[in-house]
């Protein structure tokens, strides 16, 4: 970002005359800033987030006004997409506000470790450096200069290039100079947003060693060209794409009735937009029974939609190559034969296609049916058994954003839990009675799938999870403090979650753990009250389950000696202590409930023994005084309850 409201730019290879840089300058200033930008508070990120937000709501008139020239899509489809991408700017302010995020994890040295002497380790997830997004065409805000790709790059602390999308080049170029001024006014270094032009100056830049991520929305071609590019580096990188994908839709049975309330939904969902939507459903499958009633409420539905234009001539051209493909397929017919009209700038119009075929003819065809024609067509496909859905769905459907089911109510049986299970083997978001074409942005969204929806499952390019995908962890060993980053000192000074996770339960046969806590101190004035037959009994009986539980946990066979009776209290209680003090886990509790071995008053022995017959127990270190918080011996002393003479 050289100037505040020009960025630097990249050459463009279309003969385009913009301010440029070349790729060596772009990536140089993306590396002169990682450092920095790094290190920057999660709350000045954020406050740059909301800067940049503001600043393009500020200008939505002007934006949107250029995107509908560009790219042809509505107003208020542009409207509602532009608030999208300020909210989504702003949703990744509070993520990091949060700083949860972070994933900050503290195991303190521990000397009793079980496994031997534990050091100091503590674990956090750091930026992963200069990032490069690839633009796409279909969401000229939410997936472009400013969008998700972008913000998520932003918030994790890495400087951003963007390869802008040739289908909306102007407004790519003032949404850059909004961006790049509102950061700068924010503080933000110098290089932290930077925009290129052109395929040539996006291809070097993935190649540049400086370049630690890259991230890209568009076709399964282009993305899976980009990501070999991106494995085959000296140093690969990771590499998120969001490819293809035909979002299935599953009507089982139970839901058939609804049948013509279902295809007017589905009609909806493939003509918004064009179908230019990665989710936009591809298939319908629905029982034979009711296809004819599906198909003619899609057939209504769409008959109503006006012809859309298509992004451009390019994709206008590959949706009518997918088309004639589909059509003149073996066992393929025709329900709504959409138009296509080329204006006099050769921009395409088109009206939705819906096309019908069975199971057996869709697995035949293979790929020149199930491929995806990004546009508004879709097929719907009847079967007769619904038994055999789950496996249609793993082996013709292996990797989408999305799968849906509609299902009757109150159907769950087994075979609908087995399908559901494979839907979410071959999906990144499994919907139930509803369209995929909403996509909120939110923390728990998952915008991503098995390849070929995606290149990289574990990823999301909607949601605050997003910016994972710029995070790589870093543990720092007996570090210390003024060298460790803020979100792992003892002070907290950026106060990120940090939760205690006390230790799991030991496993049978495993040795007791140390209770780090400390014990808390003798309250001398409860003695008397603790020491009454109501309150000592009350006390003891508490003290006596978690000794048991500990004893047990070791393997003790402590719980089947003690008995419920009041008059072997005491003998369970030194029989449990007795093992749990020569326990390596000897702690606090175990400590604790040593105060109740001491002689207890007594009508009924005036020399202190029990009822048994058997003499209270004392710790050897106290001098044979029962005391409340344990002598203080190490665990492995062998310190243990002695027979009081």
């Amino acid at each position: 970002m050289t100037d505040a409201t020009t960025p630097a730019t990249a050459h463009a290879d279309d003969g385009t005359t913009l301010p440029a840089d070349d790729v060596e300058a772009l990536a140089s200033r993306a590396a002169a800033a990682s450092r920095a930008f790094a290190q920057t508070s999660p709350r000045d990120r954020a406050r740059a987030l909301v800067a940049v937000g503001d600043a393009l709501a500020a200008a939505g008139d002007e934006l949107v006004d250029t995107a509908m020239q560009e790219t042809g899509l509505a107003r208020p489809r542009l409207t509602g997409e532009l608030k999208r991408t300020v909210v989504q700017l702003k949703l990744f302010a509070s993520t990091i506000v949060d700083g949860a995020y972070l994933d900050a994890r503290i195991d303190p040295a521990d000397p009793a470790f079980v496994l031997g002497a534990r050091p100091d380790l503590r674990r956090t997830l750091v930026p992963l450096g200069p990032g490069l997004n690839f633009a796409g065409s279909n969401f000229p805000f939410a997936f472009s200069v400013a969008g998700g790709d972008t913000a998520a790059a932003l918030a994790a602390g890495c400087p951003v290039i963007v390869k802008a999308h040739p289908g909306h080049p102007q407004l790519s170029l003032r949404t850059a100079e909004i961006v790049a001024e509102a950061l700068a006014g924010a503080g933000m270094p110098d290089g932290v947003f930077q925009l290129a032009l052109g395929q040539e100056a996006g291809v070097a830049l993935l190649k540049d060693d400086r370049v630690r991520a890259g991230s890209f929305t568009g076709s399964l071609r282009a993305g899976r060209l980009l990501a070999d590019v991106a494995a085959a580096r000296p140093r690969p990188i990771p590499f998120y794409g969001e490819l293809g994908s035909v979002n299935p839709v599953f009507v089982f049975p139970s839901a058939a009735s609804d049948a013509a309330a279902i295809g007017a939904g589905f009609a909806a969902s493939i003509s918004g937009s064009a179908g230019q939507l990665c989710t936009k459903p591809g298939f319908i499958f629905v029982p034979s029974a009711a296809a004819v009633d599906l198909a003619a409420a899609v057939a209504e539905g769409v008959a109503a939609v006006p012809e859309h234009r298509m992004l451009n001539p390019q994709i206008a051209s590959g949706f009518t190559a997918r088309q004639h493909t589909v059509l003149s397929m073996h066992g393929v017919s025709t329900v709504v034969d959409g138009q296509l009209r080329l204006d006099d700038d050769e921009q395409g119009w088109v009206t939705p296609t819906v096309a019908s075929t069975t199971v057996a003819a869709l697995a035949a065809a293979g790929s020149a049916v199930l491929d995806e024609a990004f546009g508004p067509l879709s097929v719907v496909v009847s079967y007769d058994d619904v038994s055999e859905l789950a496996t249609l769905a793993a082996e013709l459907f292996p990797g989408n954003l999305t799968a849906t089911v509609f299902l009757g109510e109150g159907d769950t049986s087994p075979l609908v839990s087995e399908f559901v299970s494979v839907l979410s083997e071959t999906s990144g978001r499994v919907l139930f009675g509803g369209w995929p074409t909403g996509v909120a942005v939110t923390p728990a969204m998952q915008h991503g799938g098995p390849y070929p929806a995606t290149t990289g499952d574990g990823g999301t390019s909607v949601g605050s999870a997003a910016i994972t995908r710029f995070l790589r962890a870093v543990t720092f060993q007996d570090a210390p403090q003024q060298l460790l980053p803020p979100q792992l000192r003892d002070g907290n000074p950026w106060n990120v979650p940090r939760p205690s996770r006390p230790p799991a339960p030991p496993l049978p046969g495993a040795p007791c753990r140390p209770d780090p806590r400390p014990p808390p101190p003798w309250d001398r004035t409860a003695e008397p009250a603790l020491r009454s037959r109501e309150g000592g009994w009350r006390e003891r009986t508490r003290f006596r389950a978690s000794a048991l539980r500990c004893a047990a946990d070791a393997g003790d066979r402590v719980r089947s000696q003690a008995s419920p009776r009041r008059t072997d209290v005491r003998v369970a209680e030194g029989l449990a202590m007795g093992r749990l003090w020569r326990c390596e886990g000897a702690a606090a509790r175990g400590r604790r409930m040593g105060e109740w071995m001491r002689p207890m008053p007594s009508t009924r022995s005036p020399s202190g023994s029990n009822a048994t017959g058997r003499r209270s127990s004392r710790c050897r270190h106290s001098g044979g005084r029962p005391t409340r918080s344990g002598c203080g011996a190490p665990p492995n002393s062998g310190c243990g309850p002695v027979t009081a003479g």
